[in-house]
């Protein structure tokens, strides 16, 4: 990344990126972890390979993001004028915007998923091993992360 004629819409196009990347990676990643961690017992070998491809393929994409990101930083500390204008009370508010629909959403789900567990649990025959402490502290984990990027984006590009 050069340093040269940058500005703020270059920076913006660059972070949205970023951020993107994170989120699509981050997503793979974290659906065939949850696959493997959960399932494996309940999938074939062919579907195994498949899971651990995802894995591997979301890793490796979320590690390369992680490292443009961290360039993209280091790029704006080198311009602090342009760092000001791009953490401005519009993206302030964004970012606390985007952190209260992660909440909302977690809050949600956390909600949802103790009640098909005590509903499961309750009312029916069913084994709710499937629906481990794991597999749902997991699974909220993941929510938290992507609905908070998701919201950012789509905020940020409303605003």
């Amino acid at each position: 990344m050069s340093t040269e004629n940058i500005t703020i819409d270059v920076l913006e196009k660059r972070k949205r990126k970023a951020f993107t990347g994170l989120l699509i990676f981050f997503t793979l990643w974290q659906i065939g972890q949850i696959a493997m961690f959960n399932f494996e017992h309940l999938m074939s070998p062919t579907v195994i390979t498949i899971f651990s491809f995802i894995i591997l393929i979301g890793s490796l994409g979320w590690a390369a993001y992680s490292v443009y990101f961290v360039k993209l930083n280091s790029l704006l500390k080198k311009h602090p004028n342009i760092c000001k204008q791009l953490n401005d009370e519009r993206q302030t508010l964004v970012r606390y915007k985007a952190m209260s629909y992660g909440l909302s959403t977690i809050i949600g789900t956390s909600a949802l998923l103790f009640a098909i567990i005590f509903s499961l649990n309750s009312f029916f025959v069913f084994d709710t091993s499937l629906l481990s402490g794991q597999f749902v502290s997991h699974l909220i984990m993941i929510i938290a992360v992507t609905s908070s990027l998701l919201a950012y984006l789509l905020l940020d590009k409303e605003e």
